[in-house]
């Protein structure tokens, strides 16, 4: 029998939080009985490509590249539509920031998708005004109306995404965000290694993973980090991850003298080697749905230090601080009083494996939630 095919539509495929989340699931499912197939909203090569084709999967895409953002989710719908009628898939599931692409639902409704996802990423957006927000409350009806399952990766991003109703009466589910925990456990060769490579011994060294976008907010991250050298120059700066802002913050790096002190790594694909060399991980973001970086940084023992805009469901482990972007000496001093000897460090993987984390854990359950939409039964592998 043929395995169920998948639809996944989001924006890109890029090195990020939700194709990151995308990825692993992908990695996680067992392909003889659920297979993936992606379109994205850009016509461009792609970070995951050759991971999907050794998969087993396809990747489509529409070409909207108009700057006018309601001509170009006009464009984009115009697309799918287009793509639908002539590729029938009985699950389409959209990954999203934000209701505008709503809309969206209606081509895979009108082609005769059985089950239409609308998957909520983060629980906020930049720039909220007014008009703003009454537009997503239209679009938001949307979503009630055309989608038949609402996923979130936490109860915020549900909130900020779904009307109040479905919201109330418990008719989303929570997915969670799951990671590969024995990619990112702690390893004290992979310590050695990236320390030697990076030039590092016995400095101190704090870890962002994230892209370079306005909602990271690594404007303030690195301003922390110039006070903090300022007192104690023994500690390091090392940000993976690229995006629109990277020479912004690169050139502020500069301006402040502190190319010695940081590495702007760009996208790596060893992140769990990274974390394990690092000391201690900071995400001040404006806003997070539920940051997938923040579990591997728990998953492999690191204290977290984090903005109060972040779910609170994020916390499995003891050691993650939650502060105000608004007071920078208590980013400071919540810091320089961590213990960075790593013979305290602590393997995490089991506590995040408890928490329903481990990837293996959630794409089980997606598996079986798509199998049992296209009336297949789940057998496992002999």
């Amino acid at each position: 029998m043929d395995p169920v095919r998948v639809l996944h539509i989001t924006e890109t495929l890029d090195a990020a939080g939700i194709e990151t989340f995308l990825m692993n699931l992908y990695n996680g499912v067992d392909c003889s009985q659920v297979q993936f197939d992606f379109l994205t909203l850009r016509n461009r090569k792609e970070f995951y490509e050759e991971l999907i084709a050794n998969r087993g999967g396809n990747k489509f895409s529409i070409n909207a590249n108009q700057t006018n953002t309601i001509v170009k989710v006009i464009s984009e719908n115009i697309g799918i539509a287009k793509f639908l009628k002539e590729n029938k898939y009985d699950i389409v599931h959209f990954h999203f920031t934000t209701p505008l692409r709503a809309i969206h639902l209606i081509p895979p409704y009108r082609y005769g998708a059985k089950i239409r996802i609308y998957h909520s990423h983060t629980a906020n957006v930049i720039g909220k005004s007014r008009l703003k927000m009454v537009v997503y409350s239209l679009l938001k009806k949307i979503i009630s109306k055309y989608a038949n399952n609402y996923f979130a990766c936490s109860v915020p991003a549900a909130e900020w995404m779904f009307e109040r109703s479905i919201v109330k009466n418990n008719e989303y589910t929570v997915v969670h965000n799951g990671i590969d925990t024995e990619k990112f456990k702690f390893s004290q060769e992979a310590r050695e290694s990236i320390r030697k490579e990076l030039g590092i011994t016995s400095e101190k060294v704090i870890i962002h993973v994230g892209r370079f976008s306005k909602e990271k907010n690594h404007i303030f991250l690195v301003e922390i980090f110039r006070r903090l050298v300022e007192i104690d120059s023994d500690y390091r700066l090392v940000l993976i991850g690229d995006g629109t802002l990277f020479a912004e913050i690169a050139g502020i790096i500069d301006t402040y003298h502190l190319k010695d002190y940081v590495f702007m790594l760009g996208v790596r694909n060893n992140i769990g080697d990274y974390l394990s060399a690092a000391d201690c991980f900071v995400m001040p973001s404006l806003f997070e749905g539920l940051p997938v970086s923040v579990i591997e940084a728990q998953c492999n023992g690191l204290p977290c230090v984090l903005s109060a805009s972040i779910p609170r469901e994020v916390k499995l482990c003891e050691d993650v601080m939650f502060l105000e972007t608004t007071c920078s000496d208590e980013w400071i001093n919540t810091i320089m009083s961590l213990n960075f000897d790593t013979k305290y460090r602590i393997e995490k993987k089991d506590i995040v494996r408890e928490k329903g984390y481990d990837i293996i854990d959630v794409a089980k359950k997606l598996q079986m939630f798509y199998l049992e939409k296209s009336s297949r039964k789940f057998y496992e592998n002999k």
